[in-house]
């Protein structure tokens, strides 16, 4: 989570965005990510939503409220809102859609979740939270090796890694 000063300036850039414009889709993105930060759901839902009300097609806010979604611990509507972001922006940067692998894992979709996740890795070899759903895939598929070298993988990114601490993120 990021600091205390880090999550002033990002709540007061998120007021200044929605004084702007409070009708611009993108306005309601920056306070949408402060309140998934401080666990917030329904508020950053509320502002996902209404950034998808301004603006339908865009694929960013689908996959913003899915990413909430997963962390608030509705994993089927997060598929959902990850599927129409990527219908609507195939090429959308798996570095935002990241959430996604979490949510097939959680709806066991693990095949899916499996090749989400080895694209993250590839894309950002250092991100803990992409080796340790990999890792959590592989061994659902039975593929203890991949796994096993998946969580090495983890903790060679987050040495400070623990299982539970991290599912303690979703509800």
């Amino acid at each position: 989570a990021p600091g205390p000063a880090v999550e002033k300036t990002a709540e007061r850039l998120a007021r200044t965005a929605l004084g702007l414009d409070r009708a611009n889709s993108q306005a309601h993105a920056a306070p949408a990510d402060v309140y998934l930060n401080r666990s917030q759901y329904e508020l950053a839902l509320a502002e996902d939503d209404q950034a998808i009300a301004l603006n339908p097609n865009d694929a960013f806010s689908h996959a913003a409220r899915g990413g909430v979604l997963v962390f608030a611990g509705n994993p089927e509507e997060a598929v959902k809102s990850f599927e129409i972001a990527t219908r609507l922006n195939p090429t959308m940067d798996i570095v935002r859609q990241y959430p996604i692998g979490f949510a097939y894992y959680l709806v066991k979709r693990y095949d899916e979740a499996a090749r989400i996740m080895e694209l993250g890795v590839r894309e950002n070899p250092t991100d803990y939270f992409n080796f340790a759903c990999l890792a959590a895939s592989y061994a659902q598929l039975g593929r203890m090796d991949d796994a096993a070298r998946a969580a090495s993988g983890t903790l060679h990114a987050w040495p400070f890694f623990h299982v539970q601490t991290f599912v303690s993120q979703f509800q």
